[in-house]
C-alpha cells in the first residue's frame, strides 16, 4: 500500500490547471544495447493548451546488424483535441551508412494530404501494397510518442497504457499497441525526474508498405520483449516516453531519459 500511496501523491502533485501555460522542455535520451552505450537522442518540445511542436536529432554508432552508424533529424507539429493527437506536419531526414531517406508529410484530420519521400517504395514481390485507406486515421512517428490522457491526477495504469497507435512513417503503415503493465516510482533519476512512470507492454503489427518476408519486420512482429515506459509532462494532460525497450538477439536495446530541462513557464 505504501507504493500505491506514493504514486497517488505524486500524481496529485503533477495535476494541471484548467488553462496550462506554454511549456518548453528538452530531453536527452541515451541509447544502449546490452548495457553498452551506442548513441543518444536530443528532443526539444513545446506544449500549450491545444498543440505541440517537437524536434529530434540523434545518432547511433553501429555494433551489429541491429544498429548501424546512423543519424536522423525529425520534426512534427499538430494539435491535441478531445484526447486525441491531430498531426499537421512531419519531416524526416536520415542516413544509415551510405544510404539516406527523406520524408515530408502533411496531414489533415488524421489523414495524409501531401507526401514526398525519397527513395520511393520499390515493388518487391513480397511488398504488401499501400492503399489509400492505409494513410487515413494515422499519426506520424513523432506524434505517436505523445500519449494524451484525460487527466493526470488519479490517472490509472489502464488509462495511461491501453491504446493502439496507428502509425504511418511515409513508407509503411503499422500499429503499435500498448497494454497495462505496472506503475513505478522514479526517485532521484539522474535525468532530473522524480515521480510516477507507467510501464506498458507493447506489440508491433505491420499493416502495409512493408516486405512481408523482410527479416527485421518478421522479427519485430514476433518480438515478445517490447516495452514503453511513460511519464507525465508537468502542466499538461499528456505522457511521453521515459524509456523504450526493444529486445534483440544481442540483448535489450534501451532508449532512456538521461536529462530533462524545463524552460520557465510562459
Amino acid at each position: 500500500m505504501g507504493a500505491i500511496a506514493a504514486v497517488s501523491a505524486a500524481l496529485v502533485a503533477l495535476s494541471f490547471p484548467a488553462a496550462a501555460a506554454t511549456t518548453d522542455v528538452s530531453f536527452i535520451y541515451g541509447i544502449s544495447l546490452a548495457g553498452l552505450r551506442i548513441g543518444e537522442v536530443e528532443v526539444h518540445a513545446r506544449f500549450d493548451d491545444t498543440g505541440y511542436a517537437i524536434t529530434l536529432s540523434g545518432e547511433t554508432r553501429g555494433v551489429s546488424r541491429f544498429v548501424s552508424n546512423a543519424s536522423a533529424t525529425m520534426s512534427a507539429r499538430g494539435t491535441i483535441r478531445n484526447g486525441r493527437i491531430w498531426p499537421a506536419e512531419f519531416q524526416l531526414s536520415m542516413t544509415e551508412g551510405p544510404d539516406g531517406a527523406d520524408a515530408i508529410m502533411t496531414l489533415r484530420d488524421r489523414a495524409v494530404s501531401d507526401l514526398t519521400v525519397v527513395p520511393g517504395l520499390v515493388p518487391w514481390f513480397d511488398l504488401v501494397p499501400l492503399m489509400m485507406e492505409h494513410v487515413r486515421n494515422v499519426v506520424d512517428p513523432m506524434s505517436a510518442l505523445i500519449a494524451p490522457v484525460r487527466r493526470i491526477e488519479g490517472l490509472t495504469l489502464a488509462e495511461a497504457c491501453n491504446r493502439t497507435i496507428p502509425v504511418f512513417d511515409g513508407w509503411s503503415r503499422y500499429d503499435v499497441t500498448l497494454v497495462s503493465g505496472e506503475m513505478r516510482m522514479v526517485v532521484g533519476n539522474a535525468g532530473g525526474y522524480s515521480g510516477p512512470v507507467f510501464v506498458c507492454g507493447a506489440s508491433y503489427r505491420p499493416i502495409a508498405g512493408h516486405r512481408s518476408s523482410e527479416a527485421p519486420v518478421v522479427y519485430m512482429e514476433g518480438n515478445g520483449r517490447l516495452q514503453a515506459t511513460l511519464m507525465p509532462i508537468a502542466g499538461h494532460p499528456i505522457l511521453v516516453p521515459f524509456e523504450l525497450l526493444i529486445g534483440t538477439e544481442l540483448g535489450d536495446l534501451v532508449i532512456r531519459v538521461e536529462q530533462i530541462a524545463y524552460a520557465p513557464p510562459q
